[in-house]
């Protein structure tokens, strides 16, 4: 089997997702061990994921704000408030989720009271984990396209 990116070099290695065959240079190039093309197309899912993140925030705090904005006799800036929690409070949620929390479920009010107590937790937490979350989702975001433009430049 010859290398996928040199003809006529024999394949050292694999790509683990497609089968691909590498030579030592492609091979070395990226752990696990995959092709360029392979790792494009893991990133780019990656990425639209990451967007979908930001973005699902974005939207949950506009509409929040808008609606409260429209709904209630106050400030139009009262609005900010609690749509940051609500936004925060999808953040929350997946922290919590993350958490392994062992659950003795009685009865379904047993059940209902720990939704509740778990979305208000979400909702606390949430608001200062959205910061972080956020940062850390855009950061990711331009480490993807960073290595895109340098693979497709071949300076990686």
């Amino acid at each position: 089997m010859e290398c996928i990116n040199h003809p006529g070099k024999m394949a050292a290695g694999t790509c683990q997702v497609c089968g691909k065959g590498l030579c030592a240079e492609c091979a070395n190039r990226f752990s696990p061990t995959v092709c360029e093309t392979c790792l494009l197309e893991n990133n780019n899912s990656v990425a639209r994921r990451l967007i979908f993140d930001v973005a699902l925030t974005l939207i949950i705090f506009v509409g929040v704000s808008i609606w409260i904005a429209m709904s209630v006799e106050t400030h139009k800036s009262h609005s900010v408030i609690p749509a940051l929690f609500i936004a925060g409070g999808l953040w929350g949620w997946q922290l919590i989720n993350r958490l392994p929390l062992p659950i003795f479920i009685v009865s379904l009010p047993v059940l209902g009271m720990m939704y509740i107590f778990k979305a208000v937790f979400a909702l606390i937490i949430g608001i200062f984990a959205m910061p972080i979350m956020l940062f850390l989702r855009i950061r990711d975001i331009l480490k993807i396209n960073t290595l895109k433009k340098n693979i497709l430049a071949g300076k990686v």
